[in-house]
């Protein structure tokens, strides 16, 4: 993003999370991304779809074994320079960003923040691109009974989105789907699987071109 300078770059090993944390001026935000899949490691937390407890979201709460793996073994130090950075900028609102895996990731660590800082809500946000579902419903509803801004960004036949399927997985809201013809359509604020957004597309439909093909998102492959 124009403006932003990078204070941290977090990596952890040859996965499974990578991303920065940045401050912009400009638009008064600290910025907390995360990086989407690329590596054998991300792979396997892709493909791990256990579920484990979330705690803080209460008792049933439960979220995706492999992105909770994750984000946890970053969730501190950025948490911790969050708050340094907010003692230096106190009027800037946090943002949590990330794309696919990256996206679950930020989901998981905004709902973190969230529950650990519930006198700083008000600066949060969270946008993320092609996000799998990561919790169940009860984690889900946690989120939705959160008053934060929640943008989820949903494209065209992108199969991301609506994996993994069955165990109970479910999205929180708010899907905002662009068509194939960037059309933008806000789904519902109260049900996360809106049967008229992405979730409408066939299965046979389907197209991973569209994972990468976000409008307005520059995926950078890795060397």
């Amino acid at each position: 993003m124009a403006g932003s300078v990078v204070e941290y770059h977090f990596d952890e090993g040859s996965g499974p999370s990578y991303g920065y944390v940045a401050h912009n001026e400009r638009n008064g935000e600290i910025i907390v991304a995360f990086r989407g899949t690329t590596t054998t490691a991300d792979m396997v937390t892709d493909l791990t779809v256990l579920q484990a407890d979330w705690e803080s979201a209460g008792p049933g709460a439960k979220v995706h074994l492999g992105f909770k793996t994750a984000v946890l073994s970053v969730a501190s130090p950025i948490e911790d320079l969050v708050h340094a950075m907010l003692t230096q900028h106190p009027s800037h609102r946090i943002v949590f960003v990330g794309h696919a895996l990256g996206g679950a990731q930020a989901s998981l660590a905004a709902a973190r923040f969230v529950a650990g800082n519930s006198a700083l809500v008000s600066k949060v946000s969270l946008y993320t691109y092609g996000q799998p579902r990561t919790g169940n419903s009860v984690f889900a509803a946690w989120m939705d009974s959160h008053h934060f801004p929640k943008y989820r960004a949903t494209y065209g036949s992108d199969p991301v989105p609506r994996l993994p399927a069955g165990a109970d997985y479910t999205h929180h809201t708010q899907e905002i789907y662009y068509s194939a013809g960037n059309q933008i359509k806000f789904c519902s604020t109260s049900n996360g699987e809106d049967p008229d957004c992405i979730n409408k597309i066939p299965i046979l439909s389907f197209s991973l071109e569209d994972h990468s093909a976000y409008p307005g998102l520059e995926i950078v492959p890795q060397a």
